[in-house]
């Protein structure tokens, strides 16, 4: 006869997720330029507690020998999985690439000078 139907109800479920948390747009890209004159791109949905934890070195390992100098870039208006997918995109762009991409949205900016490629940028 077969086995019997297993109730659907999700009232209380811990195993379903609420899209609409899943789904807000409360996450931004960013990009920091550094002490060693770098770019770090990263995410988060509260950038004030992201740079105090890169500045106190207890956010991302990549600030243990450098210090965050300028947010240079900032891209609102993402969720999650949107925020994952352009911090990757913008990863695979080359330093000169990042600049432009900072130029085009805040024209120039103080800490580098623009379309040099002198130094690592990822």
């Amino acid at each position: 006869m077969g086995k019997p139907k297993k109730q659907t109800s999700t009232k209380g479920d811990p195993n379903d997720k609420d899209k609409s948390v899943e789904d807000k747009k409360d996450w931004c890209v960013y990009i920091l330029y550094t002490s060693d004159h770098r770019f770090y791109t990263g995410i988060t949905n509260n950038m004030t507690t992201r740079w105090r934890k890169h500045c106190n070195k207890t956010g991302a390992k990549f600030f243990l020998g450098r210090n965050p100098v300028s947010l240079c870039y900032q891209e609102p208006g993402h969720t999650r999985s949107s925020a994952s997918r352009r911090e990757y995109a913008i990863k695979q762009l080359s330093r000169t690439e990042k600049q432009r991409l900072i130029i085009s949205h805040y024209g120039p900016h103080p800490f580098f000078t623009p379309f040099t490629d002198s130094s690592a940028s990822k």
